[in-house]
C-alpha cells in the first residue's frame, strides 16, 4: 500500500467532490482513486467521506483530517521537486586557488 498515493487520491477527491473528476486529474482510472481511498480509511480505520450516488462529502474525521493531509502531500511533492531538481546540479561556492603570473 503506498499511504502517500492514498493520500494524494483523498485529497483531490475532497477538493473535486468526485471520484471521477479526481481521477481525471490524477490520470488515474476511477476504481483507482476509490481503493486508494478505501485503503487509507482502512488504514486509519475510519471513514473520511460521506458517498452518496450524486456526490462525495468530508465525514467530520476528513474535515479534520484534510489539513493535515494536505500539509503531508505538500511538503513531499516539494522535498521530491528540490532533490529532482538539485540531483544533477551542483550548489554551493566554488573557491579556486592559482598561481599568479606577471608576464
Amino acid at each position: 500500500m503506498d499511504t502517500l498515493q492514498n493520500m494524494k487520491a483523498f485529497l483531490v477527491t475532497a477538493q473535486t467532490g468526485s471520484f471521477s473528476e479526481a481521477a481525471r486529474k490524477l490520470g488515474v482510472a476511477t476504481s483507482v482513486v476509490t481503493k486508494r481511498v478505501k485503503q487509507l480509511e482502512g488504514h486509519l480505520t475510519t471513514r473520511l467521506l460521506d458517498r452518496s450516488t450524486r456526490r462525495v462529502s468530508l465525514t467530520e474525521t476528513g474535515e479534520k483530517y484534510l489539513p493535515k493531509i494536505s500539509s503531508l502531500v505538500t511538503d513531499s511533492d516539494e522535498l521530491r521537486a528540490g532533490i529532482l531538481t538539485s540531483s544533477g546540479e551542483m550548489e554551493g561556492h566554488i573557491r579556486l586557488m592559482a598561481p599568479f603570473s606577471s608576464t
